[in-house]
């Protein structure tokens, strides 16, 4: 299993996990977990990314996206990954931090 940026033709771009192991259609890639990465601006006039639910009514862990809709997948940014990561479980991973 590893965390892969989709992008999609039509621009929109989710973080998902993406396991080869999991049996999938033809001419399809079966993801799981999969978020939005949403723009937001915060109040400083700064962007940062928030992740959105891909879907707020469907039920199932496990998609399938039709490969003749991706343009590309990616590996994720680490500080991207973290926050995925903790999104899905819950648990926070404190970052490290230096005292002198």
């Amino acid at each position: 299993m590893s965390v892969k940026i989709v992008k999609f033709l039509s621009g929109q771009e989710i973080i998902c996990k993406v396991d080869a192991n999991i049996a999938t259609l033809p001419g399809h890639v079966a993801v799981s977990s999969p978020l939005t990465i949403q723009p937001m601006k915060q109040q400083d006039g700064r962007f940062s990314i928030g992740l959105m639910p891909f879907s707020w009514a469907g039920q199932g862990d496990v998609i399938h996206l039709r490969d003749a809709h991706i343009l590309c997948q990616m590996e994720a940014e680490p500080d991207l990954e973290k926050q995925y990561l903790a999104s899905l479980s819950g648990i926070v991973i404190p970052e490290e931090r230096i005292t002198l």
